[in-house]
């Protein structure tokens, strides 16, 4: 299909592309579970945060995650990293009154610490994931205690209703996929392309495998735009190529290769 040229025939099979139904099955029932942990969150948050001492708040987290308010405790702003994969966020060691480092706090902006020690700290204390601990170690951070915890400053009711009505409206949307493109497809003749060759496919499902190694092995600690993990892209482009060259006669992998070849293909 040439830029910036559009037929019926095109528009229809982007509505068809878009409304493929295991896709919006998926999307349907990961945005579903997604909002179901966030419901769940906030039947737990609702109430407000239980004030506990650092020790009480750290103990109590080791079996379940925590919402809590603390004060006997002070932060260790020397020893504050922003945090490379999320900018501006900021990982702040947690020390008890002896100066022992029993969380580290996770702000999702830039903070003034001094002004932040000063006042009772307040979020979720769940543990500390290995990948995590592995970056702030590899940035200069290095926990020596394995029972140090996460603390998420930002996690709390507030943020578990956005994360509900979030998920809620995705649904909403994935789900109404389904009519808009039954309704465009009966308007729309779709004229299908002629399959790609079988070897064409797994060769180039090859290429995406390839790349995808490329990347998890050199950008385990990288990040788009500082925001999306290269790990990510990795899993994201091995899914594709495992599928191109383990189903590559499948509609859906016909359909999508079928976008990329230029016009007058579409004929037998």
């Amino acid at each position: 299909m040439a830029w910036g040229s559009c037929d019926v025939a095109d528009l229809s099979f982007r509505t068809e592309a878009l409304g493929c139904r295991p896709l919006r099955g998926v999307a349907a029932c990961g945005f579903a579970y997604l909002g179901h942990g966030a419901w769940k969150d906030l039947q737990r948050y609702e109430a407000g945060p239980l004030t506990f001492s650092l020790a009480d708040a750290v103990a109590r987290s080791e079996s379940d995650k925590v919402y809590a308010r603390v004060e006997d405790m002070h932060l260790d702003c020397d020893a504050a990293l922003v945090d490379a994969l999320r900018r501006p966020s900021v990982f702040v060691p947690v020390l008890d009154r002896s100066g022992q480092v029993l969380a580290v706090a996770d702000y999702e902006q830039y903070i003034d610490c001094r002004a932040e020690s000063s006042r009772p700290l307040v979020g979720v204390f769940s543990s500390l994931r290995e990948r995590t601990r592995d970056r702030l170690a590899d940035a200069g951070m290095t926990l020596h205690s394995p029972n140090v915890r996460h603390l998420c400053t930002y996690c709390g009711a507030t943020n578990s209703r956005t994360g509900v009505i979030v998920c809620a409206s995705l649904v909403l949307v994935a789900l109404l996929l389904f009519p808009l493109s039954l309704l465009m497809n009966r308007k729309l003749q779709i004229h299908a392309p002629r399959p790609a060759a079988v070897g064409e496919i797994r060769a180039a499902g090859g290429v995406f495998i390839a790349a995808a190694g490329v990347l998890a092995y050199f950008g385990k600690r990288w990040a788009l735009y500082g925001l999306i993990p290269v790990y990510w892209v990795s899993i994201v482009a091995a899914l594709i190529g495992g599928a191109m060259v383990l189903a590559p006669r499948h509609r859906l992998v016909q359909e999508r290769v079928a976008r990329f070849q230029p016009r007058g293909s579409d004929q037998p």
